[in-house]
């Protein structure tokens, strides 16, 4: 998981300076979104390793770049940032309820690439629906972990992240051999 961790690192670095050499206007503005994609969808590849250490598998840097999925994981990304942003400008509450209630989305399309990006959210929905709370203190247990690993030189957070990234991974498992 470190090793995705600064792969994706050195990916978002790359394209920063690509975005700094291009500049403004807009093609700086077309790097930017192109650059934002990107890193969307190779967050798909990082829930796809999270879920083979889950399951006792090895992730490897190849499962960032499978494909299979990106349209719906892609479309379902989009909906739940606006879902979320909306929620989060209604005073917040309802932001965080939304962004609990679709957090397995992508876990969803991870398993099934075939299926659709709204069956994706309707399926978190069911897995975390009487869940939140729990959801929510790990959420927040996992914010701080990554906090301290910040403090300790931002070098504690290349572990951290993948610890994140990992047990969020077995939460979703848990919850969906539950149902």
């Amino acid at each position: 998981m470190v090793l995705l961790v600064v792969t994706l690192v050195g990916i978002e670095l790359v394209l920063s300076v690509l975005g700094s050499v291009v500049g403004g206007g807009l093609p700086g503005a077309v790097v930017q979104l192109a650059t934002a994609v990107i890193l969307v969808l190779l967050g798909l590849g990082v829930i796809r390793a999270a879920l083979a250490v889950a399951d006792g598998g090895t992730p490897s840097v190849g499962m960032l770049f499978v494909t299979d999925g990106w349209g719906p994981y892609l479309l379902a990304a989009i909906l739940v940032t606006v879902g979320v942003a909306v929620g989060l400008v209604l005073f917040i509450v309802p932001g965080v309820v939304l962004g609990l209630t679709w957090e397995f989305y992508g876990f969803v399309i991870a398993e099934d690439p075939a299926g659709s990006a709204l069956e994706a959210l309707h399926r978190s929905a069911e897995l975390t629906r009487g869940h939140r709370w729990q959801l929510l203190e790990l959420a927040v247990l996992l914010v701080l972990i990554n906090v301290v690993g910040l403090l300790a030189c931002c070098v504690g957070v290349v572990f951290t992240i993948g610890i994140a990234w990992v047990t969020t991974a077995c939460a979703y498992r848990t919850l969906a051999a539950a149902d």
